[in-house]
């Protein structure tokens, strides 16, 4: 086994110090902590369970293990056990799984940028294409309105009606859908602003009362959007699931966090 592990001949370790299978600077640390665990009435503990621990090889390279000490009475003497295991491989494992993690989060993260970029896109076209054409064809119909002799009017008054109460709804529903998509108190007002509109908006559609207490905070846009994107959901599982009379919203920032209770 020590061949395997750690390079050596068995003979070439037998009778010397364990320091010489730890790197230097955990030494001095190793030694304490063996003296006070052989003071403790535990005949056994497991090595590392606050950190990773390394051995050193023959070559001098350095490897990740697991171990775990015991240690048991003789005649005037203490004997000390340690069981080792090389973990270099699930180490690996472990930090290539990080990694994948990693490059998913960002891969997450453009994600959504891309799709908020889309989302606000898409909001602005409809903005700035079908709200100027809908206020004109609505002005048209009311212009017509005041232009029609009485006689006429009478007969066309609820078509123009229905007609002027179908652009009003049209309206209505592309700006709710624009801001859906992208509100633009979060771009000119920041994000608590946005939150208290959403949260108006919500208690009008679904007859829920909400009550929103936020600390102001400064967040760069894509972490702004980011909590957004997570009080919409949290409001629309409400609506969806909850059946609640009412919804209270808190946020308080602590240190580099918002925190949504």
């Amino acid at each position: 086994m020590a061949q395997v592990l750690f390079g050596y001949a068995a003979d070439d370790l037998v009778g010397q110090p364990v320091d010489r299978l730890i790197p230097l600077r955990f030494r001095a640390a190793h030694r304490i902590w063996v003296e006070q665990f052989g003071r403790t009435r535990s005949n056994e503990r497991r090595m590392g369970s606050q950190r990773q621990i390394f051995a050193l090889h023959a070559d001098g390279h350095e490897f990740p293990i697991e171990a775990s000490i015991s240690h048991s009475e003789g005649v005037g003497t203490k004997w000390y056990t340690i069981m080792l295991r090389d973990v270099s491989e699930r180490v690996k494992a472990n930090e290539a799984q990080m990694r994948l993690q990693e490059e998913l989060h960002g891969l997450a993260d453009s994600t959504l940028l891309a799709r908020e970029e889309d989302q606000r896109a898409i909001a602005g076209e409809l903005q700035q294409g079908f709200g100027p054409r809908l206020r004109a064809l609505h002005e048209a119909t009311a212009g017509i309105a005041e232009q029609m002799q009485p006689a006429v009017l009478t007969g066309c008054w609820r078509r123009l009606d229905a007609i002027r109460i179908s652009l009003e709804a049209t309206d209505r529903s592309i700006r709710r859908i624009c801001s859906d998509l992208r509100p633009q108190l979060l771009d000119d007002l920041g994000l608590v602003p946005a939150i208290q509109w959403i949260a108006t908006d919500f208690e009008w559609r679904y007859h829920i009362a909400v009550m929103v207490s936020a600390d102001t905070c400064e967040l760069d846009g894509h972490s702004s959007i980011g909590v957004l994107r997570i009080v919409q959901e949290a409001l629309t599982n409400v609506a969806r699931h909850a059946q609640a009379p009412q919804v209270h919203m808190m946020s308080t920032r602590w240190a580099a966090t918002v925190r949504y209770p």
